[in-house]
């Protein structure tokens, strides 16, 4: 009877667009099939071939790429068999097929990800994307709407009670947008987290009554993905007790928790939060601290910049993860590999540096760019046995302990002053075979001869990229990796370096 009535009081059309909500579910459906099925073949392919460039174009396609099969398809879904006389239908299409984006977009922005094999960070930028994207047609839908009744001279319409919660609806999709831009992203992070996770939860109650005809199934989906997003965190993290160290004069600190988790690969990173029993763990961000020891150590060890989110000692903290960052066939088939740290960055190189230290056909260089000298004093705490330490800040004088074969002139000293104002990772590269500010070139690969103390070799400036070179054109270049860990600049650098001697390039960024 209420159908009937339905079709009566709109016609035949109100449930024309159905079907198209159906078709981008579908297609949402396939897009998921396609990252856990690619990746599969993948990593599968990786391990039984030894080769880390088999099937990578499986997962090489590019994000720009699939945001714009997405814009075009549902563009295309939009405008089929488009009538001037039935415009309400279609404008009722772009609101219907611009909410049921929304399910795809929770999915890929779970932490972490329910698909194996899939690290939540790749899907980042589709997940922004597809948010401004989803928040385009459901503008179209609005302003549709809103001319055709002011047309029509029947704008009150728009304060009808289920009309309205569509206004609100598209209120809160417009903050959590302008939210999101970097700028205020960056400067009220927390800010943009509490409202974007609140009207995300809003948006699907307002909408589950807006539309009509209704969309219970996309309400559910979209409901059950919240859910299961808490319950993973809470299943997921422990109370934790921190222990911090620090040094004299040193910008970072040594976090030290209790190794709840025991099964982790290196490089994995943790979240950190308020105690679990505080509600407020839900609504503010967790900060992901990337682990820099291993997982069969008593302890977890955590290096930060001092005052970063002012950890305490014997605070309780809630740790939620581990979040892997790489494929453990990585360190099953790596063969030489370049590691570069900027600043903090090298909590993320500690781990991987131990652990691949333990297979010893694989030849490891760790490269440290930094400000401060007295940041060294985290080498102390982990199994490293050789790293090429860059300083690029004033903080090495001449009555520091220093390697005097490895020091550059004073002449070449002052050159570093430009750098001064910057992060000590910018403006790594400016050029693959030349460098104004090299110093005396060591092999990277020099091992220790045995002696308890590790080879640290400390210069002054940037490093030289073209006297590491050679050491990634031996073997089998899909085994040769250079690895970074450090600000955008930094690792776009090493990138380019990284494609330029037709190698593997993975990183790791520390922006937000």
């Amino acid at each position: 009877m209420v159908i009937t009535d339905l079709i009566k009081r709109h016609g035949a059309a109100h449930f024309a667009n159905v079907k198209y909500g159906y078709i981008v579910l579908f297609l949402s459906l396939i897009h998921i099939a396609y990252i856990y099925f690619s990746r599969r073949v993948y990593f599968k392919k990786w391990i039984t071939t030894g080769r880390a460039t088999s099937y990578k174009r499986l997962v090489s396609i590019p994000d720009t790429a699939l945001l714009i099969a997405w814009a075009v398809i549902i563009l295309a879904l939009s405008w089929y068999h488009f009538k001037l006389e039935a415009v309400k239908s279609f404008i009722k299409r772009l609101g219907r097929i611009g909410y049921v984006l929304v399910t795809l977009d929770i999915f890929v922005s779970l932490k972490p990800n329910p698909l194996p094999n899939v690290y939540y960070l790749e899907l980042i930028f589709l997940h922004k994307w597809l948010s401004r994207l989803l928040v385009l047609w459901t503008l179209g839908h609005s302003i549709g709407y809103t001319s055709v009744w002011i047309q029509s001279n029947t704008f009150s319409k728009v304060f009808r009670v289920l009309n309205f919660l569509g206004v609100i609806a598209m209120s809160l999709f417009l903050l959590s947008t302008i939210v999101s831009l970097k700028p205020i992203r960056r400067r009220f992070y927390k800010f943009f987290f509490t409202t974007h996770l609140i009207i995300a939860w809003l948006v699907v109650g307002l909408i589950h009554y807006h539309a009509r005809p209704g969309v219970a199934l996309y309400t559910f989906l979209n409901a059950s993905l919240f859910i299961l997003q808490i319950a993973v965190k809470i299943w997921k993290s422990r109370d934790v007790v921190i222990d911090k160290k620090t040094a004299s004069g040193s910008t970072l600190e040594l976090i030290t928790i209790p190794n709840y988790i025991n099964q982790f690969p290196a490089g994995s990173h943790v979240r950190i939060s308020l105690p679990r029993a505080n509600i407020l763990t839900y609504l503010l961000p967790s900060h992901p601290y990337t682990i820099a020891s291993l997982p069969d150590e008593t302890s977890i060890k955590l290096v930060v910049r001092k005052n970063n989110h002012n950890l305490k000692t014997h605070q309780i903290v809630s740790c939620f993860g581990p979040f892997p960052s790489i494929h453990e066939n990585f360190y099953k088939t790596a063969e030489n590999v370049v590691l570069i740290a900027g600043g903090a960055g090298i909590s993320y190189t500690l781990g991987l540096y131990q652990q691949l230290s333990r297979n010893s056909s694989i030849k490891i260089s760790m490269i440290w760019i930094m400000r401060n000298k007295a940041d060294t004093w985290i080498l102390d705490h982990f199994n490293i046995r050789a790293i090429d330490i860059y300083i690029t800040g004033k903080s090495l004088t001449s009555d520091d302990p220093q390697d005097s074969s490895s020091i550059t002139s004073p002449a070449a000293a002052t050159t570093t002053s430009r750098f001064d104002d910057m992060d000590e990772d910018e403006q790594l590269l400016d050029n693959f075979s030349s460098d104004e500010y090299e110093m005396e070139t060591i092999d990277p690969f020099n091992e220790a001869t045995g002696a308890a103390k590790p080879n640290r070799t400390i210069k002054l400036g940037r490093p030289h990229m073209g006297s590491y070179s050679n050491l990634l054109t031996q073997d089998d270049k899909a085994n040769n990796w250079v690895v970074s860990c450090g600000s955008g600049t930094l690792n776009k650098d090493c990138k380019r370096w990284a494609e330029a001697l037709g190698v593997r390039y993975h990183y790791e960024a520390y922006d937000m």
